[in-house]
Protein backbone atom coordinates (compact mmCIF):
# COMPACT_ATOMS: atom_id res chain seq x y z
CA UNK A 1 0.00 0.00 0.00
CA UNK A 2 1.28 3.57 -0.62
CA UNK A 3 -0.22 5.90 1.41
CA UNK A 4 0.42 9.83 2.29
CA UNK A 5 3.25 11.58 5.29
CA UNK A 6 1.63 14.51 4.86
CA UNK A 7 0.23 15.67 8.40
CA UNK A 8 -2.82 14.99 9.60
CA UNK A 9 -5.24 17.86 9.12
CA UNK A 10 -4.49 18.41 5.42
CA UNK A 11 -3.68 15.03 4.50
CA UNK A 12 -6.01 12.48 6.99
CA UNK A 13 -9.24 12.04 4.36
CA UNK A 14 -6.19 10.49 2.52
CA UNK A 15 -5.05 8.09 5.33
CA UNK A 16 -8.72 7.47 6.08
CA UNK A 17 -9.25 5.73 2.58
CA UNK A 18 -5.82 4.12 2.67
CA UNK A 19 -6.13 2.29 5.94
CA UNK A 20 -10.03 1.39 5.18
CA UNK A 21 -9.04 -0.59 2.52
CA UNK A 22 -6.04 -2.11 4.55
CA UNK A 23 -8.56 -3.14 7.55
CA UNK A 24 -10.38 -4.70 5.25
CA UNK A 25 -7.93 -7.00 3.96
CA UNK A 26 -7.54 -8.46 7.83
CA UNK A 27 -4.59 -7.88 10.69
CA UNK A 28 -1.04 -8.33 9.25
CA UNK A 29 1.21 -10.46 11.38
CA UNK A 30 3.60 -7.67 10.11
CA UNK A 31 4.38 -4.64 8.42
CA UNK A 32 7.25 -3.31 6.62
CA UNK A 33 7.09 0.01 6.21
CA UNK A 34 9.39 1.93 4.04
CA UNK A 35 9.58 6.11 4.53
CA UNK A 36 11.68 8.75 3.37
CA UNK A 37 14.53 9.61 4.79
CA UNK A 38 14.64 13.75 3.82
CA UNK A 39 17.60 14.92 4.95
CA UNK A 40 19.05 12.05 3.17
CA UNK A 41 21.91 10.53 5.01
CA UNK A 42 24.68 8.91 3.15
CA UNK A 43 23.26 5.12 3.41
CA UNK A 44 20.24 3.76 0.88
CA UNK A 45 18.62 2.60 3.47
CA UNK A 46 18.42 2.98 7.44
CA UNK A 47 17.27 0.44 9.91
CA UNK A 48 16.42 1.15 13.64
CA UNK A 49 15.36 -1.99 16.50
CA UNK A 50 13.44 0.07 18.27
CA UNK A 51 9.72 0.60 19.01
CA UNK A 52 7.43 3.71 18.09
CA UNK A 53 5.35 4.85 20.65
CA UNK A 54 2.01 6.27 19.66
CA UNK A 55 -1.29 7.04 21.95
CA UNK A 56 -2.55 4.05 21.30
CA UNK A 57 0.35 1.63 22.46
CA UNK A 58 3.72 1.40 20.81
CA UNK A 59 4.63 -0.83 17.93
CA UNK A 60 7.54 -3.06 18.14
CA UNK A 61 9.66 -4.49 15.56
CA UNK A 62 10.18 -7.59 14.34
CA UNK A 63 13.91 -8.35 15.82
CA UNK A 64 14.43 -11.32 13.61
CA UNK A 65 13.30 -9.46 10.31
CA UNK A 66 15.42 -6.24 11.26
CA UNK A 67 18.65 -8.99 11.91
CA UNK A 68 17.54 -10.74 8.60
CA UNK A 69 18.03 -7.46 6.62
CA UNK A 70 20.70 -5.88 8.73
CA UNK A 71 22.91 -9.20 7.27
CA UNK A 72 21.99 -7.37 3.99
CA UNK A 73 23.78 -4.86 4.16
CA UNK A 74 27.43 -3.64 2.45
CA UNK A 75 26.82 -0.62 4.72
CA UNK A 76 26.29 0.16 8.36
CA UNK A 77 22.52 0.52 8.90
CA UNK A 78 22.52 1.85 12.12
CA UNK A 79 24.92 4.94 11.50
CA UNK A 80 22.36 7.21 10.91
CA UNK A 81 19.81 5.58 13.02
CA UNK A 82 19.05 8.99 14.88
CA UNK A 83 17.46 10.18 11.81
CA UNK A 84 14.54 7.65 12.53
CA UNK A 85 14.04 10.48 15.79
CA UNK A 86 12.85 13.45 13.60
CA UNK A 87 11.16 11.93 10.32
CA UNK A 88 7.21 11.58 10.31
CA UNK A 89 6.56 9.32 7.07
CA UNK A 90 7.02 6.00 8.95
CA UNK A 91 5.52 7.64 12.44
CA UNK A 92 2.35 8.79 11.04
CA UNK A 93 1.59 4.75 9.45
CA UNK A 94 2.49 3.61 13.01
CA UNK A 95 0.05 5.80 14.80
CA UNK A 96 -2.55 4.76 11.90
CA UNK A 97 -1.93 0.70 12.33
CA UNK A 98 -1.68 1.11 16.40
CA UNK A 99 -4.95 3.06 15.85
CA UNK A 100 -6.34 -0.12 14.00
CA UNK A 101 -4.65 -2.88 15.80
CA UNK A 102 -3.50 -1.58 18.90
CA UNK A 103 -0.06 -3.52 19.84
CA UNK A 104 -1.04 -6.38 18.02
CA UNK A 105 1.35 -5.76 14.73
CA UNK A 106 5.01 -5.86 14.35
CA UNK A 107 6.55 -3.52 12.09
CA UNK A 108 9.93 -3.38 10.46
CA UNK A 109 10.71 0.18 9.74
CA UNK A 110 12.88 1.36 7.02
CA UNK A 111 14.08 4.84 6.09
CA UNK A 112 15.08 5.21 2.41
CA UNK A 113 17.95 7.64 1.34
CA UNK A 114 18.95 8.42 -1.68
CA UNK A 115 20.65 6.00 -3.87
CA UNK A 116 23.27 7.54 -4.83
CA UNK A 117 21.90 8.28 -8.28
CA UNK A 118 20.18 10.79 -8.69
CA UNK A 119 22.11 12.99 -10.12
CA UNK A 120 23.57 10.33 -12.77
CA UNK A 121 22.14 8.26 -14.81
CA UNK A 122 22.27 5.03 -12.77
CA UNK A 123 19.39 3.71 -11.94
CA UNK A 124 18.51 1.72 -8.86
CA UNK A 125 18.51 -1.55 -10.29
CA UNK A 126 22.06 -1.48 -11.33
CA UNK A 127 23.53 -0.20 -8.10
CA UNK A 128 23.88 -3.98 -6.13
CA UNK A 129 23.44 -2.56 -2.71
CA UNK A 130 20.34 -1.57 -3.33
CA UNK A 131 18.99 -4.31 -5.27
CA UNK A 132 20.65 -6.92 -2.63
CA UNK A 133 18.53 -5.18 0.26
CA UNK A 134 15.62 -5.26 -1.61
CA UNK A 135 15.74 -8.98 -2.42
CA UNK A 136 15.57 -9.84 1.04
CA UNK A 137 12.91 -8.10 1.35
CA UNK A 138 11.69 -9.49 -1.24
CA UNK A 139 12.57 -13.26 0.53
CA UNK A 140 10.94 -12.08 3.76
CA UNK A 141 7.23 -11.17 2.06
CA UNK A 142 7.64 -14.88 0.25
CA UNK A 143 8.84 -16.99 2.38
CA UNK A 144 7.92 -15.91 5.68
CA UNK A 145 4.67 -17.76 6.41
CA UNK A 146 2.66 -15.23 8.00
CA UNK A 147 0.80 -12.36 6.78
CA UNK A 148 2.83 -9.27 5.68
CA UNK A 149 1.91 -6.25 4.71
CA UNK A 150 4.18 -3.78 2.84
CA UNK A 151 3.45 0.51 3.30
CA UNK A 152 5.22 2.91 1.89
CA UNK A 153 4.95 6.38 3.49
CA UNK A 154 5.33 8.54 0.48
CA UNK A 155 3.93 12.06 -0.58
CA UNK A 156 4.75 12.83 -4.30
CA UNK A 157 5.40 16.82 -5.60
CA UNK A 158 6.55 19.56 -3.90
CA UNK A 159 6.05 22.41 -6.33
CA UNK A 160 5.90 26.09 -5.61
CA UNK A 161 7.86 28.65 -3.74
CA UNK A 162 8.11 27.26 -0.90
CA UNK A 163 10.11 24.41 -2.31
CA UNK A 164 12.79 26.98 -4.49
CA UNK A 165 10.46 27.43 -7.39
CA UNK A 166 10.30 30.98 -8.72
CA UNK A 167 6.42 31.08 -9.31
CA UNK A 168 3.12 31.22 -7.50
CA UNK A 169 0.44 28.45 -7.54
CA UNK A 170 -2.17 28.45 -10.04
CA UNK A 171 -4.75 26.37 -12.01
CA UNK A 172 -2.43 25.22 -14.85
CA UNK A 173 0.42 24.49 -12.46
CA UNK A 174 -1.72 22.59 -10.18
CA UNK A 175 -3.28 20.29 -13.64
CA UNK A 176 0.10 20.08 -14.80
CA UNK A 177 1.53 18.18 -11.89
CA UNK A 178 -1.26 16.35 -11.61
CA UNK A 179 -1.27 15.17 -14.75
CA UNK A 180 2.53 14.04 -14.40
CA UNK A 181 1.65 12.62 -11.40
CA UNK A 182 -0.71 10.84 -13.01
CA UNK A 183 1.87 9.32 -15.60
CA UNK A 184 4.02 8.22 -12.70
CA UNK A 185 1.19 6.06 -10.84
CA UNK A 186 0.41 4.26 -13.99
CA UNK A 187 3.36 2.58 -13.38
CA UNK A 188 3.33 2.08 -9.90
CA UNK A 189 0.00 0.52 -10.38
CA UNK A 190 1.28 -1.83 -12.70
CA UNK A 191 3.78 -2.57 -10.49
CA UNK A 192 6.68 -1.28 -12.77
CA UNK A 193 9.21 -0.24 -9.93
CA UNK A 194 11.66 0.76 -12.55
CA UNK A 195 9.31 2.52 -15.29
CA UNK A 196 7.97 4.33 -12.05
CA UNK A 197 11.88 5.81 -11.29
CA UNK A 198 12.26 6.06 -14.97
CA UNK A 199 9.11 8.36 -15.27
CA UNK A 200 10.06 10.55 -12.07
CA UNK A 201 13.43 10.94 -13.87
CA UNK A 202 12.51 11.79 -17.47
CA UNK A 203 12.67 15.62 -16.28
CA UNK A 204 15.47 15.24 -13.48
CA UNK A 205 12.12 15.05 -10.60
CA UNK A 206 11.65 18.62 -11.41
CA UNK A 207 8.46 18.11 -9.26
CA UNK A 208 10.57 16.75 -6.13
CA UNK A 209 8.91 13.36 -5.63
CA UNK A 210 10.34 12.80 -2.17
CA UNK A 211 8.41 9.14 -2.43
CA UNK A 212 10.90 8.33 -5.68
CA UNK A 213 12.83 5.87 -3.62
CA UNK A 214 10.44 4.49 -0.64
CA UNK A 215 7.60 4.14 -3.73
CA UNK A 216 10.41 2.27 -5.79
CA UNK A 217 11.11 0.36 -2.73
CA UNK A 218 8.17 -0.90 -1.64
CA UNK A 219 6.95 -2.20 -5.26
CA UNK A 220 10.38 -4.00 -5.56
CA UNK A 221 9.57 -5.59 -2.22
CA UNK A 222 6.13 -7.31 -3.86
CA UNK A 223 7.17 -7.89 -7.16
CA UNK A 224 7.21 -11.45 -7.11
CA UNK A 225 3.31 -11.47 -6.36
CA UNK A 226 2.66 -10.09 -9.88
CA UNK A 227 -0.43 -8.17 -8.68
CA UNK A 228 -1.11 -5.02 -9.85
CA UNK A 229 -2.51 -2.14 -8.02
CA UNK A 230 -5.52 0.23 -7.87
CA UNK A 231 -5.27 3.18 -7.27
CA UNK A 232 -7.79 4.95 -4.29
CA UNK A 233 -7.50 8.77 -4.09
CA UNK A 234 -5.42 11.48 -5.63
CA UNK A 235 -5.14 15.01 -4.13
CA UNK A 236 -2.83 17.75 -3.14
CA UNK A 237 -2.52 20.45 -0.38
CA UNK A 238 -1.47 23.86 -0.33
CA UNK A 239 1.67 24.64 1.84
CA UNK A 240 0.97 27.34 3.88
CA UNK A 241 4.80 29.13 3.04
CA UNK A 242 3.41 29.18 -1.07
CA UNK A 243 3.19 25.74 -2.53
CA UNK A 244 1.84 22.41 -3.00
CA UNK A 245 2.33 18.99 -1.81
CA UNK A 246 0.69 15.67 -4.03
CA UNK A 247 -0.04 12.45 -2.37
CA UNK A 248 -2.26 9.57 -3.15
CA UNK A 249 -3.42 6.27 -1.91
CA UNK A 250 -2.54 3.05 -3.77
CA UNK A 251 -3.44 -0.40 -2.78
CA UNK A 252 -2.15 -3.94 -4.03
CA UNK A 253 -4.48 -6.64 -2.63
Amino acid sequence: MIAPHIDFHRGGHAYARAYLELFKQGQPDVVIIFGVAHISPPAPFVLTRKAFDTPFGALTTDQDLVRQLEAACSWDPYAYEMVHRTEHSIEFQAVMLSYLYGPNVRIVPILCSTFGSELGGVEPADIAGVETFLESCQDIVATLGRRVSVIAGADLAHVGRRFGDAFDISEPIVEGVAERDREDLEYVTAGDADGFYRSVMQDRNERRICGLNCIYASLKTVARSGATGELLHYDYAHDPAGGIVSFADVVFA
